[in-house]
């Protein structure tokens, strides 16, 4: 095997391996992530070949993402990467150990966990989507809602009571999916982010990023089981980004539960849709 280095990655040296990422990875990562790259060959032929982004999430590691070159593969260093987070892991306390979730569509990702020790199956309600913003259902209609604000638009006291409810029903045991820091800052998100209000409460949440070409559904939540105040949200926020950026603009979206995959197939009929695959690394 030719000569390689691990190095651990900070916000500076992460940009070395920007070829191997996407936009998304790039502008959300922060302190909490574990970041590990594997520069191969010496000198004017050193060449950036894999990179690893984790983060720790109360008992478990998220495996956000790991790409090895295609000129590099099959030469074991995925395997050494891991290897690699599993040290920096134990360090770690309380963690049951590494998740990951991927789809069909990253070819070899399946033999290379099974290889690696994770028991895999398939999440029901998990997928991915891919639509664009004239597949909504009625997006061409005007959307304005009264009730619906923009993030800095909102008060401390209403993002307050907001993160209250988020941490009392995760305490409760009630499964969410929050893939997203807190506090939530205006700045990190798209314009069109948005929350709807009801009696000065926050009923549902909307956040958007930019990701290269296409708009990534970062986060969508609704703190009860008002299908309606997500509908609106989503057809409010919508309507201005056909507006601003046009109809043909995509959008990427991921359901970790089956309401929420139920969802998106009624608002967006044309979405393109693939199945989420889990991996466990037991510690």
């Amino acid at each position: 095997m030719e000569e390689m280095e691990i190095f651990r990655l900070d916000q500076g040296t992460l940009a070395v391996f920007r070829e191997l990422l996407n936009d998304t990875l790039l502008e959300s990562f922060g302190e909490r992530n574990i970041a590990l790259g594997v520069i191969c060959g010496q000198g004017d032929e050193a060449l950036p070949a894999a990179v690893l982004i984790a983060t720790p999430r109360k008992e478990q590691l998220i495996l956000d993402w790991i790409y090895v070159r295609e000129e590099c593969r099959r030469k074991g260093i995925g395997k050494r990467l891991l290897t690699k987070l599993l040290s920096a892991a134990y360090n770690l306390p309380e963690l049951e150990g590494i998740w990951t979730g991927y789809t069909y569509e990253y070819e070899g990702m399946e033999n290379f966990l099974d290889h690696c020790g994770f028991y895999l199956w398939e999440s029901d309600g998990a997928a991915q989507f891919t639509a664009r913003i004239s597949d909504m259902s009625g997006v061409g209609e005007p959307a304005e809602c009264k009730q619906a604000r923009e993030l800095e638009q909102l008060s401390k006291k209403e993002l307050n009571a907001f993160y209250e409810e988020i941490f009392k029903r995760l305490k409760e045991g009630k499964k969410l999916s929050i893939g997203v820091g807190f506090p939530i800052k205006a700045e990190d998100y798209m314009p069109e982010s948005a929350a709807l209000i009801k009696k000065e409460c926050i009923e549902a949440l909307l956040l958007l990023k930019k990701a290269g070409l296409q708009i990534n559904v970062a986060w969508v939540y609704s703190s009860g089981k008002d299908v309606a105040a997500l509908i609106k949200l989503f057809r409010h926020a919508l309507y201005h980004l056909n507006s601003r950026y046009g109809p043909d603009t995509e959008l990427t979206m991921s359901s970790v539960n089956s309401k929420s995959l139920m969802l998106i197939r009624g608002l967006f009929p044309k979405a393109k849709e693939v199945p989420v695959m889990s991996g466990f690394f037991p510690f």
